[in-house]
This record gives C-alpha cells, structure tokens and sequence, in this order.
C-alpha cells in the first residue's frame, strides 16, 4: 500500500532507476519486463510475494511480439541493467516506467536448459504449454491486436515454429507422446474449419508451412484454417508426427455468465487412440477437456485445465474454486 502511495505520487514524473538492477521477470512479449534494486539481494519474486518494491518498465508501445528478434531489447532473469529514465504512467494495474532509452545492459546471463534424466523403457511423457493466445489469421478476433493491421501470417508463423521448436526439446527428438496446450483460440469462422486433421495434413504435406504463411495475406483456401489445425502442421514439418487433436466444444458466440465472450480454449495432442472425450462446462472459464485415451490396451484419462489466474486473490479465488468443481 505503501508503494502505491508513494508511485501515486510520481505519476506523470521523469523518474530513474539510479542503482544498479537486476532483472527477475524476463521481456514479454508486450515489451515489458521487472527489475529490482541490486542492492536487495533478490533474485526471484513468486506470483503471491509483495511486489512493492519491483519496478516495472514498459516499451511504450502498444506492439505485441512474437519474435523476439523483433523487440528492440530482450532481457532475461539475472541481467543487470543500469540508465533507466522515463515517465512513470499506470497501465493494466501496475506503475511503469517508459523509458526514453534503452536500458544498459550491465552484464548478461548466460542461460542453459536443465538436462533431463533418460526415460525408462516403456513410459510415456505429457507436456503442458500454454501458448499464450495462439490465434489463427483469419482476421476475426475478440482481441484487438490480432486484426490485420497487428497480426500477420508471419507473425503467426514466427509463434508456431518457436512452439515447436521447444516440444522438440522437451523430448527429442520426436516431442511429448501428449501435450496440453491452453488458450489456443476458439475457432471464429467456424463456417471454414478442419474438421479432419490427419486428412488436412496429408492434402497439405507438399505446402510447406513457411510457404504457405510467408504472404501478407493468407490464400482464400487456407484463411479459415483453424489455429490448432497449424499448430499440427508445425509440429509434423518440425518432426513431431503423429498426434490426434482434442479440442472443447467451445465454439464462435458462446461467453462467460457475465457476457464476456469466449476466446481461447484447451486442446489436446496425443499419440495414443483416443477412447473417448468430454468438455466439462465452466460458467466463468475455459472448459476443462477431458480425454480418455489407449495406451497400448489400458486407460489413460487426461485433464486440460487453464483455470482464471490469480491464486489466493480474494476476488478471484471464487471462481478458483468453482473451477475446482467442474
């Protein structure tokens, strides 16, 4: 409370960070990133921890990334900066600073991906990943910045080739035999969907995806190509064969009890015969999927959930909770 005062007061203010800065969230793809002062000790903030004295700077610009290549700066956990200066503003429930440069980088962080044990013979592995509003180009939208003008084919393209490119090393070479992925979007011209994955696959496979989504605009026949529906083209080019789609019943239209319409939903990739699948209704989230598949002759039944963030948040715990007993 204290911090939010104290911010209050400096709104609209040419403000530095004049110390040394450690950063302990990374760059999103909104061009925003947290810092703390250096001299603190803290290298890691929790989603519940106090966050009055992180600081929090902005790009300005109202740009969503898909490439990191894009961003005119990309800072990791553990990089320390310095030369911070800008207005402070409030946006979406945080003080920000917009900086009128771009910040120092002191030092950098090399980064390494943990190494994973080998997998027994005979077992499986599931992934989950949620992909952060994985939209199709088709033009239709719930949310602003995935319009034409925002979102092309190739910023499309840029996110399903990162995607991939990670489940392939979450299990290489070949990926997880089952992933969950949240907030793939509900598809919006519902009039031109996939209805048959495999079949769509095949009629493509002498169309490279990088081909296909390179033009600024998409051919008639692939503009109503669902989101899922390239994400399992991505994914086969990238050598990851093999799966079945799973997605809710959610559809174009449908909303939340409070009027707010539905956008992204869960969807399932296995490589295991699917038995059977359910969407379990949820008046103020997404659906859970549930999916009941055959690994070699015995049940597996697997849950995709994204429930509303915000754990131990007074004001969203109920919904939490009603999550829990869908």
């Amino acid at each position: 409370a204290e911090a939010l005062i104290y911010n209050e007061s400096l709104e609209g203010m040419l403000v530095t960070i004049a110390d040394p800065a450690v950063i302990v969230a990374p760059t999103t793809r909104f061009g925003e990133f947290t810092a703390v002062y250096e001299k603190w000790g803290v290298d890691q903030v929790a989603r519940t921890d106090s966050v009055g004295f992180l600081m929090f700077v902005d790009d300005g610009s109202t740009v969503a990334y898909d490439d990191r290549a894009d961003m005119a700066y990309a800072l990791k956990v553990g990089d320390r900066i310095g030369g911070i200066a800008g207005p402070l503003s409030y946006t979406f429930g945080n003080y920000k600073i917009a900086p009128l440069a771009l910040p120092v980088l002191i030092e950098e962080t090399a980064v390494s991906l943990p190494t994973l044990p080998a997998y027994p013979e005979n077992s499986l592995s599931v992934a989950t990943f949620n992909v952060e509003n994985l939209f199709d180009a088709d033009g239709i939208s719930n949310y602003g910045e995935y319009v034409p003008s925002e979102y092309t084919p190739k910023h499309l393209l840029a996110k399903l080739q990162n995607i991939a490119s990670i489940l392939a090393k979450a299990d290489s070479p070949h990926g997880p035999d089952v992933i969950v992925f949240n907030e793939i979007e509900i598809d919006q011209s519902p009039e031109t969907t996939v209805s048959d994955y495999s079949a769509w696959l095949e009629s493509t496979k002498e169309k490279p995806i990088a081909s296909i989504l390179s033009e600024k605009r998409l051919a008639p026949e692939f503009a109503g190509i669902p989101a899922e529906a390239w994400l399992l083209k991505a994914c086969d080019e990238a050598g990851l064969k093999g799966y079945h789609v799973i997605i809710t019943s959610e559809k174009s239209g449908d909303a939340y009890s409070g009027g707010r319409p539905r956008t992204v939903r869960n969807v399932i990739f296995s490589r295991f015969p699917v038995l059977s699948s359910k969407s379990h209704h949820s008046q103020n989230a997404r659906d859970i999927l549930e999916a009941r598949l055959d690994v070699d002759g015995r049940p597996l039944t697997v849950f995709a959930n994204h429930w509303k963030s915000g754990a131990s948040d007074p004001r969203s715990e109920a919904a939490r909770v009603s999550n829990a007993k869908t």
